[in-house]
């Protein structure tokens, strides 16, 4: 059936359905293993055991659909480097750290002055160290963190 498509269709439909099956495998990581916690987020999920035993079942319909259609229309699975989605998701990071710094949160009303002493050096850490977690999923050199500064190679 692939032939009843043009490429930009294919790959319409591909991405698509690539896209719903990572959301799905997700949800259904959410509800199998236990929430994430970390120290300024808890996530939960409550869903009676009922509903699991909906989800699960439907899930599985989900991935049915998925396989036919792959199978129906020729669908090559998508290749997600891990790498790029991490340096992506650390370029946000640094970002809106960059965003909370003490000049930036004027736009929430007056500073402050004590302020700037209290967090821009630690936002700036952060920033530092963010760059350095992206900087491991590339060929650049690595900005090496020594103590309180970091060093330049």
């Amino acid at each position: 059936m692939k032939h009843l498509l043009n490429p930009s269709q294919y790959n319409s439909i591909r991405v698509t359905l690539s896209i719903h099956e990572e959301n799905v495998r997700e949800i259904e990581n959410w509800v199998n293993n236990p929430p994430d916690t970390g120290i300024l987020y808890q996530k939960e999920i409550h869903i009676s055991e009922q509903k699991q035993k909906v989800l699960k079942e439907t899930i599985e319909h989900i991935r049915d659909q998925i396989l036919l259609f792959t199978q129906n229309f020729d669908f090559q699975p998508i290749n997600i480097d891990l790498g790029k989605k991490a340096q992506s998701k650390m370029s946000e990071c640094w970002a809106d750290l960059i965003d909370i710094q003490s000049d930036k949160l004027k736009r929430y009303g007056k500073v402050n002055p004590q302020l700037k002493n209290e967090i821009d050096a630690r936002l700036e850490k952060l920033a530092q160290l963010t760059l350095i977690i992206s900087s491991c999923f590339n060929d650049e050199n690595i900005m090496p963190y020594e103590g309180e500064k970091y060093v330049n190679n």
